[in-house]
């Protein structure tokens, strides 16, 4: 792409905005003090407006490769670095304030100024409801720009697995591979000794000698790579939660010959799953293709956090 070429008074523009935003401050903390820890709507104004050149200026410089060190230093809410796009996990945790999370990102490089992270934050109306999480961000995002992204609860995205219908265990073992989700090895171990997944105690004993037909179909997420037995157990899980809701999870979705086949010790044909009094206080058992609740309390033997979409 050719670099757009602009005259030299044009290629001032950016700095003349940054200057215009500077000398908004005085009267912007002005009516920050006479609101006596009230919203004024006088400084959200000059806020809003601030913000906007903030945008501005900042699109323009690199559009036209103007970018300048005073348009660097001495705005207080633009990028610390607008060529440095690595990108750094932080941390959110639940309760933070805005104080705090600008004291966490000044610290870690990533904004100028923490108090003006925190008058900026209040002005814009998100100062209390900045979402906990992991986010992604850069030295190249203006100190606007991070908050809209902490205001909007844009995570960072964790790995994902989609396990279709039909799938094999060693089939999923590749995607999740795949994916990073988990180690294929690792997860095969786990399909092959059940008493290695939590979870599986949920199971009418005997246990199943392999996992093949407990694995549900489903779109999992974890926010980084887990062990093989944690995987399975997320898929072991959605399949008793869904069994206790009703749902009917074919042999052709479990990828199996038989709805959650297993070999039955006495003769060898195949048996479908049951299920025990689950210890969160709810308990199912499934027979052939009839679900009835044995407690009228609904609880799910553990949370379900990691399982994407519905069942």
């Amino acid at each position: 792409m050719a670099v757009r070429t602009v005259s030299p008074s044009l290629a001032q523009l950016p700095n003349a905005l940054t200057i215009f935003r500077l000398a908004l401050i005085p009267p912007f903390a002005a009516f920050i003090l006479a609101s006596d820890g009230g919203r004024s709507w006088w400084a959200g104004s000059l806020f809003l407006v601030a913000g906007i050149t903030d945008q501005v200026d900042g699109f323009l410089a690199r559009r036209w490769h103007v970018e300048s060190r005073f348009g660097q230093f001495a705005d207080p809410l633009a990028p610390v670095d607008a060529n440095d796009t690595t990108k750094q996990v932080v941390t959110v945790t639940p309760g933070s304030t805005a104080g705090d999370i600008g004291t966490t990102l000044q610290q870690r490089g990533l904004i100028r100024s923490g108090l003006l992270f925190r008058l900026a934050a209040e002005q814009a109306g998100v100062g209390s409801s900045l979402a906990a999480g992991d986010y992604e961000l850069s030295r190249s995002m203006s100190t606007n720009e991070i908050i809209q992204v902490l205001a909007k609860g844009q995570v960072k995205r964790g790995l994902l697995a989609t396990i279709p219908e039909g799938w094999r265990s060693e089939q999923i073992a590749d995607r999740l591979e795949a994916t990073g989700f988990a180690s294929r090895e690792d997860f095969l171990r786990a399909v092959n000794a059940p008493p290695s997944v939590p979870g599986v105690d949920l199971l009418d004993a005997p246990p199943p000698s392999r996992l093949e037909g407990y694995l549900f179909p489903e779109t999992y997420e974890v926010p980084q790579r887990v062990s093989g037995s944690r995987a399975a157990e997320l898929m072991v899980r959605e399949a008793i939660r869904l069994y206790e809701a009703g749902h009917d999870c074919g042999a052709e979705a479990m990828g199996t010959a038989e709805p959650g086949y297993r070999a039955d010790d006495a003769g060898g044909g195949p048996r479908a799953p049951t299920f025990r009094r689950d210890p969160a206080g709810s308990s199912y058992r499934r027979t052939g293709d009839d679900i009835r609740s044995v407690s009228a309390d609904r609880g799910d033997p553990e949370d379900h956090e990691g399982v994407r979409g519905g069942g």
